[in-house]
């Protein structure tokens, strides 16, 4: 089951909305049970074996949401403390298998990400980036349908991840997206992906949504290349 858990701001986290319907409540009843907690957290500050300096934003922090006729209504953010912290009050057998399915899939989209990350480097030079994408690569497998926990193994991602990480895409890179974008990406090879993620590039135009339509009507265009390829025409990694 898809708990709505996204990649937002380098963190892990699932809104308010989702929660409202996974746990079949109003979602202005959820707002008041977050903004509660949030007071909790105000008050609890220094007490007994509560630190002092907890930051409210690393449990929940407020966005707002396009409502109907365009009006903003108040939405929350939680990471997997503020969404345990938050949930461990909602009771009932149903409430209970949602809790722990929450807990799991927090972790295993955690580890994924872990295992599916390029180590961070101050300043990586492409050389840099080149050996990493390599070593992942060389430890991958495709994977025909893979979970988000298979996410991290499978070259294709990987390939999709490194590439625009490579080509200087420096946002947040979310399962979602990959997973939306692979099996275009499968089709054409990672040698082409390339080409097209070059062609982004040099058009300062390397935002996903723009990789993404420009991957879908993709027609090949002479362009420099910014960097060396690390794909050669047989969508294999070049030596």
């Amino acid at each position: 089951m898809d708990l709505g858990i996204i990649l937002k701001n380098n963190n892990l986290v699932v809104d308010s909305l989702t929660v409202a319907e996974v746990f079949n409540k109003e979602h202005k009843r959820v707002l008041q049970d977050i903004r509660k907690k949030i007071d909790e957290i105000g008050q609890s500050g220094g007490h007994n074996f509560v630190p002092t300096d907890i930051e409210v934003k690393t449990y929940f922090w407020e966005d707002s949401y396009i409502y109907i006729q365009g009006r903003n209504r108040p939405i929350y953010y939680m990471t997997q403390k503020g969404c345990t912290y938050l949930v461990m009050g909602y009771t009932g057998k149903l409430a209970n298998q949602y809790k722990l399915a929450y807990i799991e899939q927090f972790e295993q989209m955690k580890q994924a990400l872990e295992d599916q990350a390029i180590p961070y480097l101050e300043n990586p030079t492409p050389d840099q980036l080149v050996e990493i994408i390599r070593e992942r690569l060389s430890r991958a497998e495709i994977i025909i349908q893979p979970k988000d926990d298979e996410l991290g193994r499978d070259y294709f991602a990987i390939g999709i991840y490194g590439l625009l990480r490579y080509y200087g895409h420096d946002k947040s890179i979310t399962y979602p997206y990959i997973r939306s974008i692979r099996p275009k990406v499968m089709d054409i090879g990672l040698a082409e992906f390339e080409e097209i993620v070059n062609y982004c590039a040099v058009k300062d135009k390397l935002k996903l949504a723009y990789v993404r339509a420009t991957l879908e009507n993709w027609q090949p265009s002479e362009v420099e290349q910014l960097r060396p390829p690390i794909f050669g025409i047989a969508g294999l990694l070049t030596v």
